[in-house]
């Protein structure tokens, strides 16, 4: 038999890890490698940075600031926002943070598809994914529910809630004996009429059980006519208003009741119970809660009033979360975030945004918000909460809130950087890192057609110099303003395509063959090289809130002796001239911003004026030039300008030859400024005194911000690498 085996020594139990631990530690660790050799590079160009990390030091900073307070990225135009966010994403994720305790929260649908996107784009390895979603769906998460009433359902609720009370029992027979007369004899009421009281009679006659057909048969009842006959005196009111309400008065009265600033929109954004609301508005609750239906818009306000009343449910809780476009939000959803992301004494969330691009005011977004958190003014903010507690305590505790901005523009050349900023301007100022290009084009013309004209050519022009048709845009302040352009590019064979607010951003490559019209809302987080604003301006004999002016003539005529009116007119101001800013930052190489400001009767002043905020814009400092456009010579000279100006940039470029950045530009002009240069809008040359004191300023504002960049050159090189910081 074989000797004996000595007892071998016991093994080692071979203990399985958890599954995907050690790929999550392998990703961490490729995260922390990556961040660590963009915080080694922060500081270098642009071109010398490398991938996939090609942070600069504001966006590093904002990426690695700390998890457990409040952070607040001051994000420009074309400053990098979107990567910043992903770059924090990275961080929470290189420090260990499970990836579903991370949730990013959207304005829009596509804004979050993008953002997914950017993610797996930037890290396609990591294990899971964050918890990207809109505020709404968030709220729906919240609710546990997955459905919302669909718009004729809403319109149907709110057609009953409007006129449910304006039409008792009695009326209502009144109606249904009118409509059935109708039916058999018509009296003198055109169909306009009758259609409007057929539809009264079948809507709201069906709570109070009336039947509302007509008797069958040729054939007429003797005790109908009668009833006919003899309520036909007492009637004539009801057709009267019959008259006033016809199907499109219904639409308009439903819209305005569902629309943005409407009295259930004003419920849903005030952030209190129902039982203080209207009693139209209390009533479209109640049915909608019987039937078992929820708005879209009252989502938000739902899961706010459920966190108030149970806490923030355990799979929400000590997440990570960040909030995009914080400028668009309203009291109700920032007062919810700031609840969700409230935990254990911290608040862990992070909002980026632009509050010189908060341009939702009629959705009910308030750019009030953004600026007190800017400021740090907590008791401000505080205020326009809907509650006071809803602030955070560890807010208001020093170094509860960061605020990192970020300066270093990607998008436009310097020369448009600098004319925007003559709108909007910003402290600290952005810096591009395109030197010189175009200045930004101002042109007026004399009439509608000039204009649409001048566009054609402009776009003619840019297409001959080798741009694609989808690298150009025409953008104005309402859809209706873009018919005659799109009518005269039919006609001219250039492809072009209408962009709606909820239409994703096209492709980069390869660029559409087409010219993109649109609203300037529709082109929010849009950019493209050549942008065509068009039809700034409005009629100053008008004094409807709903044109362009949004008030100004309304103001003008009282004399400004009505202090809630001249609020109300600057803040509509405000947003218009956030607005423009917008649209102005969407262009990466060429600007032009026209209007047509036909001469009045017999050479008199014109009706219509350029819109205020326009006169602002100072040619002296070369990022800006005007133009007058009285026929067709008229354009073809200034198409010719801007090639020439063109090809000179395009000689600086090989040439290396580029003007220096621009300083500080000059604070936002006053209401009465404004209106006092309004109307004195010259194209020549500034005179010699204005000229010298423009340029005096210009030169102060130089020699700031030169002062201003040494500051920040040795406040950056004085950072030291935080090593091991991931």
């Amino acid at each position: 038999p074989p000797p004996p085996q000595p007892p071998q020594p016991p093994q080692p139990m071979e203990v399985d890890q958890p599954a995907g631990q050690a790929e999550s530690e392998s990703v961490r660790k490729q995260l922390r490698d990556e961040l660590r050799a963009a915080s080694a590079q922060k500081r270098l160009a642009p071109c010398e940075r490398s991938e996939p990390w090609r942070l600069n030091t504001a966006q590093y900073d904002a990426a690695s600031a700390p998890e457990n307070v409040l952070v607040l990225v001051s994000a420009g135009p074309g400053t990098g926002k979107t990567e910043t966010t992903v770059a924090r994403v990275a961080f929470f994720l290189a420090r260990g943070v499970p990836a579903d305790k991370i949730r990013p929260i959207t304005f829009t649908v596509v804004a979050a598809a993008e953002l997914k996107a950017r993610i797996k784009l930037k890290m396609p390895t990591i294990v899971g994914q964050p918890c990207v979603s809109t505020i709404h769906a968030l709220s729906l998460a919240l609710l546990g529910r997955s459905e919302i009433m669909s718009p004729p359902q809403a319109e149907d609720l709110a057609l009953r809630a409007l006129f449910e009370q304006q039409w008792p029992e009695e009326r209502l027979r009144r109606l249904q004996a009118a409509f059935r007369a109708q039916v058999l004899h018509p009296p003198p009421l055109d169909g306009k009429d009758f259609g409007a009281l057929r539809h009264l009679c079948k809507d709201m006659c069906a709570k109070a059980g009336l039947n509302t057909a007509g008797p069958q048969g040729d054939r007429v009842p003797d005790e109908a006519k009668c009833a006919y006959e003899q309520e036909w005196d007492c009637m004539e009111p009801l057709r009267a208003a019959a008259r006033k309400v016809s199907h499109s008065d219904l639409s308009a009265a439903v819209s305005e009741f569902l629309g943005c600033s409407g009295p259930f929109d004003a419920y849903c954004r005030s952030g209190k119970g129902v039982e203080e609301a209207p009693p139209a508005v209390r009533r479209f609750v109640a049915m909608a809660r019987e039937k078992g239906w929820l708005h879209i818009n009252e989502v938000p306000l739902q899961a706010l009033e459920k966190v108030r009343r149970e806490g923030v449910p355990p799979a929400f809780q000590g997440a990570h979360y960040l909030l995009d476009e914080g400028q668009d939000t309203d009291a109700v959803q920032l007062e919810l975030v700031l609840r969700l992301a409230s935990h254990a004494g911290e608040c862990r969330l992070t909002v980026v945004g632009d509050v010189d691009q908060a341009i939702y005011g009629f959705r009910g977004a308030n750019a009030r918000l953004m600026e007190a958190l800017k400021a740090k003014q907590f008791d401000e903010l505080a205020a326009l909460l809907p509650r006071d507690d809803a602030l955070p305590p560890s807010v208001r505790r020093a170094g509860g809130l960061v605020c990192v901005p970020l300066t270093e523009h990607h998008r436009s050349t310097t020369r448009l950087v600098c004319a925007y900023s003559l709108v909007r301007a910003k402290d600290p100022p952005l810096r591009s890192v395109h030197a010189g290009g175009l200045p930004a084009y101002r042109v007026r013309c004399e009439s509608d057609a000039l204009e649409v004209r001048l566009v054609l050519d402009q776009l003619r022009m840019w297409r001959d110099r080798g741009k694609a048709w989808g690298e150009m845009s025409v953008l104005a302040l309402s859809s209706g303003h873009l018919t005659d352009f799109m009518d005269e590019l039919k006609n001219a064979g250039i492809p072009y395509a209408e962009r709606k607010d909820k239409d994703p951003p096209p492709p980069p490559h390869p660029p559409y063959g087409r010219v993109t019209l649109g609203t300037i809302h529709s082109v929010k987080g849009w950019e493209c090289d050549v942008v065509c604003v068009v039809r700034l301006n409005y009629d100053s004999t008008k004094t409807d809130e709903a044109q362009p002016a949004f008030g100004w003539s309304i103001f003008c005529r009282s004399g400004g002796g009505d202090p809630a009116l001249a609020d109300k007119v600057q803040a509509q101001q405000l947003e218009k001239v956030r607005l423009l800013y917008t649209a102005m930052s969407r262009a990466r190489r060429f600007l032009s911003l026209s209007c047509a400001l036909p001469t009045g009767r017999n050479g008199g002043e014109p009706t219509r004026r350029w819109l205020p905020v326009l006169a602002t814009l100072d040619e002296t400092g070369g990022c800006v030039k005007s133009f007058a456009v009285r026929g067709e010579a008229d354009i073809s000279r200034a198409v010719a300008e801007v090639s020439a100006d063109a090809d000179a940039v395009a000689a600086e470029a090989r040439d290396g030859a580029h003007p220096p950045p621009a300083g500080r530009s000059p604070p936002p002009m006053t209401l009465e400024q404004v209106e006092s240069h309004n109307g004195a809008f010259a194209f020549g040359p500034a005179g010699a005194a204005g000229a010298a004191g423009a340029a005096g300023a210009a030169k102060a504002a130089g020699a700031a911000g030169e002062a201003a960049s040494a500051d920040e050159a040795g406040a950056a090189g004085a950072l030291a690498d935080d090593n091991g910081q991931f």
